[in-house]
């Protein structure tokens, strides 16, 4: 009986060998494995394969011949992510087979397609009218960290349309710089290169997003002529936002008066837009302020105003909080102007624009609000009363956290007044967040 134990225990152990000896053989067969490269995933035809990127060291590891002829017969990627740092490696005759390839020559239609990192060597107009113009089947482009150059004479995206471009709609452009080292970028032409690309996006027929936000950059005139305002008006935008332009006051004024002028039009943005962002430089004047506050009383689907980095003045920003008193649709304001709180009437109008308002469901102001413990103790009060919507209040102050605290001690129940103002309103939902940062 010993002997048979032993003798079932050897095989067990032979058997268990064989076993564990083959999973690791075939373990080691599997971790030695090549992994495809990318020319060859291009060739599998994958259909779980739908995104190509090129990036630097693509330039360095591939034959550029061989990866242009599969991605001419790949019929599964449908997203292209190209990093200028790819581009850059590549000669002129290259450059341009890479920008016909996937504008047209891939057989399965692109649909979303994102420029990255154009920066050491700058995306040239000419190359994205390539792409442009031959791929009509995108839905979504994206710019990011790139310098855009037209080092061509006269306008080149000025002959692009999108018209043919039924399925496009996000454009997504951030950091975004104008090209100045070449012959032609004087500040008149990157003005040019801008608006010529902006004017490009309004042809798209059905674009619902159209964000571009430029890089901060000294020397450049980044300012929208009020042609391009007024081809913005007329689209069908839903969210518009540009950021970093130098909006002068008839050039904002111009903006709003186009979409006021086109709000009988039942296809213009007067009736389409639900999110407005604009981030300018210069003093907001009356002018300026009245034409927003008529868009704020006429527009009937504008859900999100931002309004950034300039000084408004008193009349026109109360003009701007009347007009919020009766606008039934607006969900999210934020107005970052440094000299909002600090004044009386600015205050006044705040707390009356919260007494009628109950709309509203996020609001940030910009200014030294900690000084005023009057404005604060009232405001605290409509919340507490629950008149308002509001679920996220952000009073911005320019001071450090010890001086805050410090002054905050002073108050009534020495607790954090942001938390104090947010728990306050029985209407607000404590984030996650603020549970965890709480007292």
């Amino acid at each position: 009986m010993t002997n048979s134990f032993h003798h079932h225990s050897s095989e067990h152990r032979r058997l268990l060998r064989r076993i564990l000896n083959g999973e690791q053989e075939q373990t080691t067969k599997t971790s030695n494995k090549k992994k495809p490269t990318l020319i060859e995933k291009l060739h599998e035809n994958n259909p779980n394969f739908q995104e190509l990127k090129l990036s630097s060291i693509h330039a360095n590891t591939l034959d550029r011949t061989s990866l242009f002829r599969a991605m001419q017969q790949n019929k599964t990627v449908k997203t292209a992510r190209i990093h200028g740092f790819f581009v850059q490696k590549l000669t002129e005759q290259e450059q341009q087979r890479l920008w016909d390839t996937i504008g047209g020559d891939m057989p399965q239609l692109l649909e979303t397609l994102h420029c990255n990192y154009f920066l050491d060597f700058p995306l040239q107009t000419i190359h994205l009218n390539t792409v442009l113009s031959r791929a009509v089947h995108l839905t979504k482009l994206s710019i990011h960290d790139t310098i855009l150059s037209n080092t061509t004479t006269g306008s080149i995206l000025d002959a692009v349309s999108l018209k043919q471009h039924v399925n496009l709609t996000s454009i997504v452009v951030s950091q975004l710089y104008l090209d100045r080292n070449n012959n032609n970028s004087s500040s008149n032409n990157s003005a040019n290169i801008l608006n010529s690309f902006v004017a490009m996006c309004t042809t798209a027929p059905n674009l619902q997003k159209l964000i571009v936000r430029m890089a901060l950059q000294e020397g450049t005139d980044s300012l929208l002529s009020c042609k391009t305002l007024e081809s913005l008006a007329q689209t069908n935008l839903v969210t518009l936002e540009l950021r970093r332009m130098v909006h002068s006051n008839y050039h904002l004024s111009s903006l709003m008066n186009h979409h006021l002028a086109h709000k009988t039009n039942p296809t213009g943005m007067s009736h389409s837009l639900k999110e407005l962002v604009l981030h300018g430089e210069n003093q907001l004047n009356e002018s300026a302020c009245m034409a927003m506050a008529h868009v704020l009383q006429e527009n009937s689907v504008l859900e999100r105003l931002e309004l950034w980095g300039s000084n408004v003045d008193e009349a026109g920003f109360l003009a701007i909080a009347k007009a919020l008193k009766s606008n039934r649709r607006l969900k999210t304001l934020y107005l970052s102007h440094d000299n909002i709180l600090s004044n009386k009437n600015h205050r006044q109008a705040i707390l009356e624009m919260l007494q009628h308002n109950v709309f509203l469901e996020s609001m940030f102001l910009r200014g030294n609000c900690h000084q005023h413990w009057e404005f604060l103790q009232t405001m605290d009060f409509y919340l507490q009363m629950n008149t308002t919507y509001i679920r996220r209040l952000l009073l911005h102050v320019n001071v450090n956290k010890e001086q805050i605290l410090d002054k905050l001690n002073t108050h009534s129940s020495n607790l954090d007044y942001l938390f104090h103002i947010l728990r306050g309103n029985p209407g607000f939902i404590l984030s996650q967040e603020c549970k965890q940062a709480g007292p």
